[in-house]
């Protein structure tokens, strides 16, 4: 009877070990319950358009994701709003803008060509699906209002950094 529990305690232990190296081994495969970097992208992509369907555009999550470092996987997983993501200018060409991410400019005639020019660059391509009618119109409009400006604003639009500076700093 010793030999018969033994035998079973055996077997137990056997089928056991099986098993538990078979799901070791299809985890470090990528198979059977392990996360693969397609699987990773697509979560992240599904998460980043739900949070923020105004702006996340799924499919270049999609096409870009592959080539993202762990940082900026951490940090796209992380969006939970469309705030979260227009305060992340980085995330937010990665993951939402379109192909047309610089617009086509006229090279700087004047000083209010160059204010617009830095607008245009640096405030509409923020807006998401923008496209070179966009560009072109606030270009225009940007041009119509910059001939009433005082010196200084035109001065510090076309050295703004970035968007918010040409709101806040000279009070666009």
């Amino acid at each position: 009877m010793n030999k018969n529990i033994i035998l079973g305690v055996v077997a137990v232990a056997v089928a056991g070990a099986g098993i538990a190296g078979y799901l070791i081994l299809n985890k470090n495969s990528g198979a059977g319950g392990g996360t693969t970097a397609g699987s990773d992208c697509a979560a992240i992509c599904a998460k980043v358009s739900a949070a923020c369907p105004s702006m996340a555009n799924k499919e270049i999550c999609l096409q870009n994701c592959p080539g993202f470092d762990e940082k900026t996987k951490n940090d796209a997983a992380a969006i939970t709003s469309c705030e979260m993501l227009a305060q992340k200018p980085e995330l937010l060409a990665l993951l939402a803008i379109p192909e047309v991410k610089d617009p086509k400019l006229a090279p700087a005639k004047n000083d209010c060509q160059a204010a617009c020019n830095n607008y245009v660059g640096k405030c509409l391509t923020l807006v998401p699906n923008a496209g070179q009618e966009l560009f072109s119109e606030g270009l225009s409009s940007c041009l119509k209002e910059c001939a009433g400006w005082e010196t200084v604003k035109v001065s510090c639009m076309v050295s703004a950094a970035d968007c918010p500076a040409m709101t806040e700093t000279c009070g666009l």
